[in-house]
């Protein structure tokens, strides 16, 4: 039991979320220096479900399903970031914690591609065959080559990601490299407190 040896309970604060969206514990990984910075007396832990926690199980204090429920009474607060079709899971804890979200971007070393990844869905919709022209339309003048979504990305073989939200956009964009997020669904609040100069297409 990983949280035996914390002396103040009270001090050990779970961020927890148990669906299968790969987008909220990527923006929960990215924004994790903030939180330590804004609260340094805090132990945070982040619990997904036991297939998701396995994937980040190399991120710093990520536990699963399993040692949530075996620990749940030594923690001093979880805070639940629940599926809500009508509000973005993390924006109760952004309003909640208040704090400055925009993260301090990696930067990868500059490639000479010119190949946009173009992401035409997520968890919860697809673009149009409208809308996808458009954005293609809009990528081409920008000057990239339209490549389709790709589940083994290199973020080294390609210098942009639009489209819709998604774990690859939000990555891409802490990487450094240029994003166009469409002007869909309810990511775009969080987008733009992590990324506020980043920017958002409306097809």
């Amino acid at each position: 039991m990983i949280i035996e040896n914390y002396n103040m309970i009270y001090n050990n604060y779970c961020i927890s979320y148990l669906s299968h969206n790969n987008e909220i514990p990527t923006i929960l990984c990215l924004i994790r220096k903030n939180l330590e910075k804004s609260f340094p007396e805090l132990k945070i832990f982040y619990a997904f479900n036991n297939r998701t926690a396995e994937f980040f199980s190399k991120q710093k204090n990520v536990i699963n399903y399993d040692c949530l429920v075996e620990n749940k009474n030594k923690f001093g607060c979880i805070f639940e970031c629940k599926e809500n079709l009508k509000i973005h899971p993390l924006l109760p804890l952004f309003n909640n914690l208040k704090i400055n979200f925009e993260i301090d971007k990696d930067h990868l070393p500059k490639n000479n591609s010119k190949k946009c990844l173009l992401i035409s869905k997520n968890t919860n919709m697809s673009l149009s065959e409208d809308k996808i022209n458009k954005l293609k339309q809009y990528i081409s003048i920008k000057g990239y080559e339209v490549i389709k979504d790709n589940e083994l990305i290199n973020y080294n073989n390609i210098s942009c990601v639009a489209g819709l939200a998604s774990a690859e956009i939000f990555l891409a964009a802490y990487k450094g490299l240029e994003t166009f997020l469409v002007d869909e669904g309810y990511s775009k609040d969080i987008y733009n407190k992590i990324f506020p100069k980043n920017i958002i297409f409306n097809p």
